[in-house]
C-alpha cells in the first residue's frame, strides 16, 4: 500500500500532466454556506481557463453523488460566471461528503470528479 505522501505526489504529477495537455479538469468546488438557499449553488473552478465549451446550459452532463441523509440531488441549471461555472442543484445536501461528476470529453477522467461538502463553511 502506498504511503500518503506518495498518493499526493502522484496526484500532483497527474495535475501537472493535465496542465501541460489539451485536457482540463475540476480544481475545486466552492459553496457559500451562509444561507440554506445559497448552498444550492456550487461554484466549480477548473485547472485552466476558460471554462470548457459545452458545459454552460447542459445540466445533464453533471451529477452529484453521495450523501447520507440527503441523496438524489439533481442538477437543474449550469451557467458561466466569469472564470468558473455555477451549478444550481434542487436542494442542499447534508454534512457528509458528496462528489460532483462532469461527463465531458475535454476533461481528464481523474479530474472530472471532485469531492466537496455542502456544509464546509458552516
Amino acid at each position: 500500500m502506498p504511503e500518503l505522501g506518495q498518493l499526493h505526489c502522484r496526484e500532483n504529477d497527474r495535475r501537472q500532466a493535465v496542465l501541460r495537455s489539451s485536457f482540463n479538469g475540476i480544481d475545486y468546488v466552492e459553496i457559500w454556506a451562509d444561507t440554506l438557499d445559497r448552498q444550492r449553488f456550487l461554484h466549480v473552478h477548473f485547472l485552466k481557463t476558460p471554462v470548457p465549451a459545452g458545459l454552460d446550459g447542459y445540466p445533464g452532463r453533471f451529477s452529484v453523488e453521495g450523501g447520507v441523509r440527503v441523496r438524489d440531488i439533481r442538477v437543474v441549471e449550469v451557467s458561466t460566471d466569469g472564470d468558473h461555472l455555477v451549478v444550481e442543484v434542487d436542494q442542499p445536501g447534508d454534512f457528509s461528503t458528496y462528489e460532483l461528476v462532469i461527463d465531458h470529453e475535454a476533461l481528464d477522467p481523474v479530474f472530472a470528479r471532485c469531492a466537496f461538502s455542502f456544509k464546509a463553511g458552516c
